[in-house]
């Protein structure tokens, strides 16, 4: 064994030996003390009298403690969630009249405990409530689905493809209209904001997030300036717009203060399309990564403050734990944690993971070479290949040796399933058997305006 390969091989040791020790631990840790502090156990959270179904910081608790596994019982909540969205249809006729998340994050809530949120409760006729298509892509409540700014596109399209749901031909908002109203967000240095002018972190995360399924995508939409751009150009300037961002401490500053949140979604982003917060050079500053950034927000008690100089805080300790639950998998190489279906096969996954790495030094292969790999990569399910980190390293060596490019459109990939039946796996999330494959579903969070933390929908 060389020197080269003997000191990769004792990197990679490393970090394997920091994943799968420190973050699945801490995460354990996470949710135990987030249920403590309502004192409950992780299995009767959910039970808890302290939760309100339909509440924001409610709903991302119950997705949260979801997300990590509970084994505990999801029924009461979710019966209660149903009951508020009969309530609301029928005394208000809907959820919101501005704001398309409130069905967003309902519907993920739903989905992350075991419900069908194209069926989840009762409107004033007695008609079953669709969440997706009255929160989505038959959004009408308000003028557009991005009245409320980004919010809206950003977890429609994760709603979206949490469990790859198909849009209809009569859609009034369909996956390439929310990626093109997404690209022409973006500011000039990168970045993206609640308002033009004014990038921020967490929209800038949270938009990451919703564009990782289509990294891959050979499609172009317009940008803010009229120009061509791939989603993969997008993703690297907001990267790089992000990475000038973080702090001397590895977190990361929104409204002059450094928070807990920012640097949970930054690390949520980030784990989405697999780059490693940890690890990767742009994310750690003076050997400070990301990572340690989020954990300087951690109480003794196992809790996650706000900002430095607040006490435990329910919605920066769920926070935490999604961002901990990113890099389990990550680090697993398991799902994404936006992703609910089941995992991939072990084919497929060996297939994956050998491609990425075999693409390490894409940047200077043979004309030969980098066809072969590209190869590979087409041979990989059209509807797994986001999981195929680096092959935009791949596209743009093709690129650079004028080698041809097969047309790819993920859209088309995710659209081709249709929902048949729910059942409720063991770990809490959602199994929907499709086309004869069971496909794993969850939930993701909302976003709307708050001077305090734009993460958090009242």
């Amino acid at each position: 064994m060389n020197d080269r390969m003997r000191k990769g091989c004792c990197r990679l040791l490393a970090l394997l030996l920091t994943l799968v020790l420190v973050i699945p631990a801490y995460g354990q840790e996470t949710l135990d003390a987030l249920a403590a502090a309502q004192g409950c156990t992780a299995e009767t959270l959910l039970q808890s009298d302290k939760l309100t179904a339909g509440d924001s910081v409610s709903d991302w608790v119950a997705i949260a403690v979801s997300r990590a596994g509970t084994e505990g019982d999801t029924s009461a909540y979710r019966k209660a969630l149903e009951r508020y969205v009969t309530r609301m249809y029928r005394e208000q006729g809907g959820l919101d009249r501005l704001r398309a998340t409130e069905w967003q994050r309902t519907a993920l809530t739903a989905l992350a405990l075991g419900a069908d949120p194209t069926a989840f409760g009762r409107d004033k006729n007695g008609r079953s409530v669709n969440l997706l298509a009255d929160g989505v892509y038959q959004f009408t409540a308000a003028k557009s689905l991005g009245t409320q700014g980004l919010n809206g596109w950003i977890f429609g399209l994760i709603a979206l493809d949490s469990a790859r749901f198909a849009v209809p031909e009569d859609a009034v908002y369909t996956r390439a209209t929310i990626l093109q109203a997404l690209v022409a967000a973006q500011e000039p240095e990168g970045g993206f904001g609640l308002t033009v002018g004014n990038s921020d972190v967490d929209l800038t995360a949270m938009t990451l997030q919703a564009l990782a399924p289509y990294q891959n995508s050979t499609v172009t939409y317009t940008g803010a300036a009229g120009e061509s751009v791939t989603i993969r150009e997008v993703v690297r300037r907001a990267l790089a717009w992000l990475s000038d961002q973080q702090t001397a401490e590895g977190d990361f500053i929104s409204w002059d203060a450094a928070n807990l949140e920012s640097t949970a979604q930054v690390i949520i982003a980030l784990c989405s399309l697999g780059v490693d917060p940890a690890t990767d050079a742009r994310f750690v500053k003076n050997g400070i990564s990301a990572v340690d950034g989020l954990m300087r927000y951690r109480l003794d008690d196992g809790t996650f403050r706000h900002i430095l100089t607040d006490g435990s805080d329910v919605m920066a300790t769920e926070q935490a734990l999604l961002a901990q639950e990113a890099m389990e998998r990550l680090s697993a190489a398991r799902r994404s944690l936006y992703d609910f279906r089941e995992e991939m096969p072990e084919d497929v996954k060996t297939q994956v993971t050998a491609l990425n790495e075999a693409l390490t030094d894409v940047a200077v292969a043979t004309p030969e070479e980098v066809q072969a790999l590209y190869t590979r990569y087409l041979a990989i399910p059209a509807a797994e290949r986001s999981y195929a980190f680096a092959a935009g390293a791949l596209l743009d060596r093709m690129q650079e040796l004028s080698l041809e490019i097969t047309p790819e459109d993920p859209a088309q990939a995710y659209e081709l399933r249709v929902a048949a039946e729910v059942t409720t796996s063991g770990s809490g999330a959602v199994v929907w058997i499709a086309a004869g494959a069971a496909v794993v579903v969850v939930a993701a969070g909302m976003v709307i305006w708050s001077k305090r933390r734009k993460i958090c929908t009242k």
